[in-house]
């Protein structure tokens, strides 16, 4: 099955022919301190276990602008397991490591909301969307610190 994702106020067509479902996460992250942030960041994990092998892209509400264009992806990721598997254990250093950065992002671009991709290979979707990305708009989003890789393409 081929799923696009088509962001239509930027233009932006993302696919990968492993995906095989997709879901919005259903609630949002719009702390103003640490300590809502890592709430927020625990109950949006909390709603979204049922999601196995999948990649997750965290988008704010407002576009940002990037090198090329502008754009409301600031992270791109994977997980075998669920979201919840991969960050409950580090909420706090999610929130210690990269706080001023979220706060930065929600305080001039809005909320923050999550995006679930289910995949038949996780690792491949995630480097297929961070390629797609960086030829769109020729950098990375703002949280992700490291690039795809050609050999997985």
């Amino acid at each position: 099955m081929f799923f696009s994702i088509h962001y239509v106020r930027t233009g932006e067509i993302m696919h990968c022919d492993l995906v095989v479902s997709t879901s919005i996460a259903p609630k949002t992250i719009s702390a103003t301190n640490i300590d809502d942030f890592k709430a927020q960041l625990e109950a949006l994990l909390i709603e979204s276990k049922q999601q196995r092998g999948i990649v997750y892209i965290w988008k704010t509400q407002s576009d940002i602008p990037r090198l090329k264009g502008k754009n409301p992806i600031i992270y791109i990721g994977k997980a075998d397991g669920s979201l919840y598997d991969r960050y409950i254990n580090k909420i706090t250093h999610e929130a210690n490591e990269y706080w001023d950065r979220y706060h930065q992002i929600i305080s001039a671009y809005g909320n923050i909301y999550i995006e679930i991709f289910e995949s038949k290979d996780p690792k491949k979707t995630e480097n297929n969307f961070l390629y797609q990305y960086h030829q769109q708009f020729m950098e990375l989003p703002p949280i992700n610190l490291q690039s795809y890789k050609y050999g997985l393409l």
